[in-house]
């Protein structure tokens, strides 16, 4: 389905079962299909929401330098647009910025906040790394893109026990991602550089948990735990043995804090 934004740009989205509403916000190089292999675990007890951010898949480009709170303001039109007045919010790690952004912003439209692989604010490390993903992207070689890129995303272990699927997933890459795919995360990459929330996470106030790979490179489990520790009503989750990528490395855990989260009863506590 598509959602015809104010400013004339359009928003792709689908809605996965009944329930209470879940919204999904993608990182970085993620879009609806991502979730495609979870809808049934995530959708088993809600209506799942999943959709492409603006210079994403499906979705319209903003061909324009713009920040990441760009998002914030289109997922509010979304929400009205399906009538719904509170959500339960998943984000995972630029999908996890936005996430936050939203949050302080539109609090009162939250059920429970849900982030996976992302801090309060953009490091020194982290923008390091995004200017690596950036200059691989203008080769415009998705080979050479993978190559490049994927070793910080995945913990160590997972490339060891899992090779020959990192091999599959390198094709996919290769067979997908054309020049708009790469303009795109590249607009995308940009608008993630310099955020910096620290002085407004003592905001958040709704039910939250926090999921950290204990291997993530790039969002470490201390500046997860550091950022928990500033709300008051937030819950610190460790997966073992996965990266930044930890949705895909270990999918069951994942899956499980989600759900398990989700069917907690706050109203006691």
């Amino acid at each position: 389905m598509e959602l015809q934004l104010k400013d004339g740009g359009t928003l792709y989205y689908e809605i996965h079962g009944e329930g209470e509403p879940l919204i999904i916000m993608n990182g970085l190089m993620m879009t609806c299909g991502s979730w495609y292999e979870l809808i049934p675990h995530l959708s088993r007890n809600n209506q799942l929401i999943l959709f492409d951010f603006r210079d994403q898949l499906k979705s319209s480009k903003l061909e324009h330098g713009y920040q990441a709170n760009v998002h914030s303001e289109d997922v509010i039109q979304l929400l009205n647009h399906l009538k719904i007045d509170k959500v339960n919010m998943f984000g995972v790690s630029y999908g996890g910025q936005v996430s936050l952004d939203f949050a302080i912003k539109y609090q009162d439209r939250l059920s429970r906040l849900m982030l996976m692989s992302i801090g309060p604010k953009a490091t020194n490390y982290l923008r390091a790394i995004g200017e690596s993903w950036e200059e691989a992207a203008k080769l415009g070689d998705a080979e050479k893109f993978f190559t490049i890129g994927m070793p910080f995303v995945y913990a160590p272990n997972f490339y060891a026990t899992h090779l020959e699927w990192l091999e599959t997933r390198k094709e996919m890459f290769k067979n997908f991602l054309n020049k708009e795919w790469f303009d795109s995360f590249l607009r995308l990459s940009y608008s993630a550089k310099n955020f910096d929330y620290t002085n407004d996470i003592k905001k958040i106030k709704v039910p939250s948990l926090m999921v950290c790979g204990d291997a993530d490179q790039l969002t470490t489990v201390n500046e997860m735990k550091q950022m928990a520790a500033q709300m008051d009503n937030s819950t610190v989750l460790v997966i073992p043995d996965a990266g930044h990528g930890a949705i895909l490395e270990k999918q069951k855990s994942f899956v499980t804090a989600i759900n398990g989260f989700l069917a907690s009863d706050f109203s006691r506590s």
